[in-house]
């Protein structure tokens, strides 16, 4: 991650997703199965490395707020497969329709990943000179100090954190 960056590392990792969910589509024997779960695995990995730092650049002053509410959407997301597999197959159609599903997701995702701007990131591409990196480390410590900007339905947030708690705590419950 810290050679490539947090963006490059969360769309090899969205890539390697979209790769198993296709895989896992048309492969007929458990060897192969187990490549793409391999494979999926690295994917996932990849996504676990980037999300704490893309979190600590996006919410420098509540990282550890945004860490659980992230939590919260991990657990939303492991629930969420199974639910969507259930309509699928009492609608009669093949179990990895549902793959197509999330595939569907992560080709969103990695469409909007360019369109993601990360402040440090991008000072820190190529070789940077020790002014630049004065410069970026200045910019990171003004932003630390300025709080975060508040929002202008905090009832919305407060009621979308709880839904998204009791999904996570049904979930690993």
């Amino acid at each position: 991650k810290e050679r490539r960056g947090a963006k490059d590392t969360l769309g090899g990792g969205l890539l390697r997703c979209l790769a198993v969910l296709g895989g896992l589509t048309v492969v007929k024997r458990i060897p192969a199965a187990m490549v793409c779960a391999a494979v999926g695995g690295v994917g996932m990995g990849a996504q676990d490395a980037a999300c704490p730092e893309i979190l600590t650049r996006v919410f420098p002053k509540h990282y550890p707020s945004a860490l659980s509410a992230g939590q919260a959407f991990f657990g939303a997301w492991c629930f969420l497969p199974p639910l969507v597999m259930s309509f699928v197959l009492r609608a009669d159609k093949p179990f990895y329709y549902t793959y197509y599903v999330f595939a569907a997701l992560c080709v969103l995702m990695l469409a909007v990943l360019p369109l993601m701007k990360l402040e440090r990131e991008q000072a820190g591409q190529g070789q940077m000179g020790q002014g630049a990196a004065s410069e970026a480390e200045a910019r990171d410590a003004a932003a630390l100090g300025n709080p975060a900007p508040k929002t202008k339905r905090p009832f919305t947030v407060w009621l979308l954190f709880g839904v998204m708690c009791v999904f996570y705590c049904a979930c690993t419950n």
